[in-house]
This record gives C-alpha cells, sequence and structure tokens, in this order.
C-alpha cells in the first residue's frame, strides 16, 4: 500500500493551510515556562541574558560584544567560586586560556623593566625632559602587573578548586 503524495494530502481538508494560519499556539502553562539553566529562575522569553544571575540563557550572549562580555563575566565568576568543582576539562580549558597570557605578562614585564631603567638613566642625564617617557613605562608596568596578578589569581583558585574537588573524591572512594 503505497500512498502517493497526492492520496495523503488528500485526507486533510482543502482549506488546510489557511487553517494552519489562523490556528491559536497553545497556551503556555506553568511547565512550560523558561528558566535559567544557572539559577533556575524564570526568565523571559526573548531574554540573552538572566535577570537574576546574569548567565547568558540563549546562543545569541555569545554573539553580542556587550553581552559576550557579560556572559563570559559569569563563566570566570562560576569556575572561580570557592567550592566549585571544576572538571579536568575545565581546568585544562583554562589553563590553555591564562597561561600564555601570563607568560607574555611576564615577558612584557621584563621589557618594561629594561626600559623604565632606560627612560630612568635618560631623564637623570638630561635633567627631566624625556619624564613622559618614564611616567608611560611605569603606568604600563604597573597595568601589565595587575593584569597579570588577575590571571594568576583566577588560575590559582580554579587549580586549587580542582585538586580539593580530587582530594574529595579520592577520600570518599
Amino acid at each position: 500500500m503505497n500512498q502517493t503524495s497526492s492520496e495523503s494530502s488528500s485526507d486533510l481538508p482543502p482549506d488546510w493551510e489557511d487553517l494552519a494560519e489562523r490556528a491559536e499556539p497553545e497556551s503556555s502553562g506553568s511547565e512550560d515556562e523558561l528558566v535559567c539553566p544557572n539559577c533556575l529562575t524564570p526568565i523571559a522569553p526573548h531574554s540573552h541574558l538572566c535577570s537574576n544571575c546574569g548567565g547568558p540563557v540563549s546562543d545569541r550572549a555569545f554573539c553580542d560584544p556587550f553581552a559576550r562580555i557579560w556572559g563570559e563575566g559569569h563563566i570566570y565568576h562560576r569556575v572561580t567560586r570557592f567550592g566549585y568543582q571544576p572538571s579536568l576539562s575545565i581546568l585544562i580549558g583554562i589553563w590553555l586560556i591564562f597561561i600564555p597570557g601570563i607568560v607574555s605578562m611576564g615577558l612584557g614585564l621584563i621589557m618594561s623593566g629594561y626600559y623604565v631603567l632606560s627612560d630612568f638613566t635618560k631623564v637623570g642625564a638630561l635633567g627631566g625632559t624625556e619624564d613622559f617617557g618614564l611616567s608611560a613605562s611605569l603606568f604600563g608596568a604597573l597595568l601589565m602587573t595587575f593584569i597579570m596578578g588577575l590571571q594568576i589569581a583566577i588560575v590559582r583558585r580554579v587549580t586549587l578548586n580542582y585538586l580539593r574537588a580530587k582530594a574529595a573524591s579520592d577520600g570518599e572512594d
């Protein structure tokens, strides 16, 4: 019993396309409510970030430049919380994201130290004519130190969380 497409479409009413366009969507009950996957708070249907925790709730949260900043910040905040139990893949991902930055900041600080010393000797020899270069070099060194410290703190916290979780799971066995 093979049905062709003309025979199967004859089972439908002649105005089925109009009926489909005029059909009312089913009323959504409380069980169909959208919730944030991070904090389980109800969210609006077209929101991209949770209004309670700030976590991303749609794929669009990582396409929009401003929402992406908030979404990534939420993820970094989540994995660095005390008591969070990251998996090995999260640990490796954090290391792959931040270790190259830590190494490059360290090399940048070494080079910046050289330029600060070079500018300082020029300022001392010329009597202050190169003062802006020294200030800029010092500001750059301080900024790199701050950013490198943040990166080290994130890697340290996630690594300690992983080691604590692993020790707890080994102790249970």
